[in-house]
Order: structure tokens, then sequence, then C-alpha cells
């Protein structure tokens, strides 16, 4: 068996561990709290963090494809979500968007450009332009009951929805 490398450990009820690009930069809970928070991981000691989440709870990141940004929200909140962009090792927040909603998970475009929200009543659907804040589409999708998860496709032009019908 393999012996953990590092072990980290926080109190967020919904945690997650996402690199961000490198074998280095991760988004983890880090010592004092329940958050996500970016850390650099790559020395043997205690990890540096590099970007705090404004408050706690925040998690479940999502990384754009060309892994120049990440989207971090905060689970079962209306906390506004944090967009940032990475240029080397500096890490800058880009934008903080209002979901419009209680939020279940956030899925950042494979440019970093779009942000679609998926609410925690998995009842809908709604995609934020990160440079506006505002709703890049109107989306009209009647016979979808459920929505649990999404992935973006075609470069960012589509979206493939885990749903349910009405039918």
């Amino acid at each position: 068996s393999v012996p953990p490398w590092k072990t980290i450990r926080g109190t967020n009820a919904h945690p997650s561990a996402v690199f961000w690009g490198t074998d280095d930069l991760l988004f983890a809970p880090g010592p004092d709290s329940g958050s996500a928070n970016l850390q650099s991981v790559l020395t043997g000691g205690p990890s540096a963090i590099l970007w705090r989440p404004p408050d706690n709870d925040y998690g479940q990141p999502s990384i754009s494809a060309d892994g120049r940004r990440a989207a971090i929200g905060r689970y079962n909140s209306a906390a506004a979500i944090a967009v940032l962009e990475r240029d080397g090792t500096m890490i800058k927040e880009v934008a903080s968007l209002n979901p419009r909603c209680v939020l279940a998970h956030v899925r950042l475009s494979p440019h970093g450009d779009l942000v679609a929200v998926l609410p925690s009543d998995f009842a809908g659907l709604r995609v934020l332009n990160v440079a506006t804040g505002k709703p890049a589409v109107k989306l009209e999708v009647p016979d979808i009951k459920r929505c649990s998860d999404v992935a973006w496709l075609d470069d960012g032009k589509h979206l493939a929805g885990l749903v349910t019908t009405q039918a």
C-alpha cells in the first residue's frame, strides 16, 4: 500500500480536493476552517494558503479547461460565487457573482467566461457571464423536472445535463 503524502483535515460538510493545473496547487479544506482554501502543498511542511474564501463552507470548485480560472461557491447558500484567475504564481479574484439562488454546484466553462449554476433544489439551471455577472442566456427547458449536474461540451458552446424529465 501507498502511505499518504499529506493528510488534510477540515470541517466542511461537503469537502472536496481539486488540483488547479499543477500538482502543488490544491483547493482543499484549510487547517483552521471549513472552506476549500487554495493551498500550495508541494512542501512536506504545512500548506501555504494562497487564497481564502470570504467565509466558511465554500467548496467543490470548478476549474476551466484551459487552467486559467477557477470558480467556487458556497454549497446550500446564496453567497457570492468567487471567480479566480491564475497568472503564474499570482492569484486574483476577477469576479464575485450573485448566483440568484441557493446553489448546489457551479461549473466553469472551458475558457472561464461562463459559469453554470445549479440551484440546490435542482429545479433549473442558470448560466452567468463572468465579465458582467448577468445571465448569459435564457434557458427554456420546460420538460426538465430536475437537473442534477451539467458539463460543458464543444469548447463551451453546449451544456450536457444529467436530468430527469417530466415524462
